[in-house]
């Protein structure tokens, strides 16, 4: 802590609205080594100790400072309600440990979602029969987050990003509510990826653990209209078995 009170201030101007952040160097640089190089290099930025960030979110580089000195973040969703499931709105998380057959006897969506999330799943606040909505900011705020992580190889806030993502539609009921947000993130997420990218991986996956159900939904089918690529890398992802069950 030491070192990092001592190190010098690196201000950055961010949002649209230029909100002006002043930052402990050593926290900064320990980041990553791109964002080490962005204030250690010798260049405008470093020598003046002033970065212009005009294209990241205010919210976002609040959240990146967050992680930056407590190496965790907590986003507030004001929106958040939690609810008693009904049969029709059940989560991921209640569907997969209500199923009790043989593996034999399930589907295979059921046994997709096992092998993807089979070792994340957790009852809401100790009670198996509630479930917790977000709103879709919330879904989108974590996703800007992972996406500037990408951007400055920041690889161990890629993986928090990831895991509070996956928790999120693990047990929120799956409405149209929920497809709407995961239909927004994979529009926001895809141009902003690669191919095997963690995120656009987990948005598959939770997809195809009920496709059927999924494909039910107008917002699933327009983002597989627009963004053709989405549809082969359902196919790609879902095993061999899991089409001959359809």
């Amino acid at each position: 802590m030491d070192g990092i009170t001592k190190s010098r201030i690196i201000k950055f101007i961010v949002g649209k609205d230029k909100v002006e952040h002043n930052v402990h160097e050593a926290v900064i640089s320990g980041l990553s080594e791109p964002l080490r190089a962005l204030v250690n290099n010798g260049m405008k930025e470093s020598v003046e100790g002033l970065v212009v960030w005009t294209s990241v979110e205010d919210e976002t580089f609040t959240h990146l400072m967050e992680y930056a000195y407590r190496h965790d973040f907590t986003f507030v969703d004001h929106d958040a309600k939690t609810t008693y499931a009904s049969e029709t709105t059940e989560s991921l998380n209640q569907r997969v440990k209500g199923y009790r057959l043989p593996r034999k006897s399930r589907s295979k969506g059921i046994d997709f979602a096992l092998d993807c999330f089979g070792d994340f799943m957790t009852d809401v606040e100790g009670d198996p029969h509630l479930v917790r909505s977000h709103s879709q900011q919330c879904f989108i705020s974590c996703a800007r987050l992972y996406v500037l992580a990408d951007q400055y190889a920041i690889y161990e806030l890629k993986d928090l990003c990831v895991d509070k993502l996956r928790q999120i539609p693990l047990h929120h009921p799956y409405t149209d509510e929920l497809a709407l947000s995961i239909c927004k993130l994979l529009v926001f997420a895809w141009p902003r990826t690669i191919p095997n990218d963690t995120l656009r991986a987990l948005l598959i996956d939770y997809i195809i653990t009920d496709l059927y159900k999924a494909l039910g939904f107008s917002c699933v089918t327009d983002v597989l209209d627009e963004i053709p690529e989405i549809s082969t890398a359902l196919l790609r992802r879902a095993p061999d078995d899991y089409w001959l069950a359809l």
